[in-house]
C-alpha cells in the first residue's frame, strides 16, 4: 500500500486558488494515484482507490459511492 500519512493531507501553496469542499480528501486520492504512478501502476480501478484511501485510516467515512 502507498506511504501516506496526515503530511499528506495539508494544504499545497501550488494550488492556493483552488477551494473544494472536501480538499482534504481530494489530496488524498491525488496521492493513491501519484503513489501509483511512481510504482508503474497506471491504471486503478474506483476499488483499489477506495480500498487505499481507507487503509491509511485518515478517512473512516469514505465511501465506495464517493469514490465513483
Amino acid at each position: 500500500m502507498p506511504n501516506i500519512g496526515p503530511e499528506h493531507l495539508k494544504s499545497l501553496s501550488e494550488f492556493k486558488y483552488l477551494n473544494a469542499e472536501n480538499v482534504s480528501r481530494y489530496h488524498l486520492i491525488m496521492r493513491v494515484f501519484y503513489e501509483n504512478h511512481m510504482k508503474r501502476r497506471y491504471w486503478l480501478r474506483p476499488l483499489d482507490v477506495h480500498g487505499a484511501v481507507l487503509h491509511t485510516g485518515l478517512i473512516q467515512d469514505y465511501t465506495l459511492e464517493q469514490c465513483e
